[in-house]
């Protein structure tokens, strides 16, 4: 991650009134999500999902702590931006799950959220990001996942639409 990035990352987290919590939820067709947050304790939370979510659109879900590290991606010219997620620690069940969902031809993905630990049960503090698992690769303790953004070549641009019942002062 750039300098400036960073710095201004940092200012956002100063600012923010609860403390925040990184989460990860993985899918893979034919079984039911993994959902994680960054945290070394047993201890399990609540969160509201976003109304547009995957699955469990609007409701209130469980997140399992467990220790997991995102490397963002850099600011450079590269086509599609990769993200680095390695997560330490992995039970047996959930790596069962994970090696034959590795195996199988299906498409796997990630979507990282962000919360407030004081705001959980309102949903994300911002937008989630969809990723698309390119590679995966785990060994007894660790599991490590290469991605990218999801559909970032059929994204609008600009993403805000302008239409004549938002902004009145458009028609002629």
């Amino acid at each position: 991650m750039n300098r400036r990035l960073k710095k201004h990352l940092h200012e956002v987290y100063a600012s923010a009134s609860g403390t925040v919590i990184n989460t990860l939820e993985i899918r893979h067709p034919g079984s039911d999500p993994v959902r994680i947050y960054q945290g070394i304790n047993e201890d399990t939370i609540q969160a509201m999902l976003e109304d547009d979510a995957p699955i469990n659109q609007g409701e209130v879900v469980a997140f399992d702590a467990m220790g997991f590290d995102v490397a963002h991606p850099t600011i450079d010219e590269s086509p599609i931006p990769e993200l680095t997620i390695k997560i330490d620690n992995v039970g047996r069940d959930m790596m069962a799950g994970l090696t034959s969902a590795v195996s199988s031809e299906d498409t796997m993905k990630i979507t990282y959220r962000v919360y407030l630990s004081n705001a959980l049960v309102e949903g994300p503090a911002m937008r989630p990001s969809h990723f698309i698992i390119t590679e995966a690769r785990a060994d007894v303790y660790t599991v490590m996942f290469r991605c990218k953004f999801a559909e970032i070549g059929s994204l609008a641009f600009p993403a805000r639409l302008y239409r004549l019942k938002h902004f009145p002062g458009l028609a002629a």
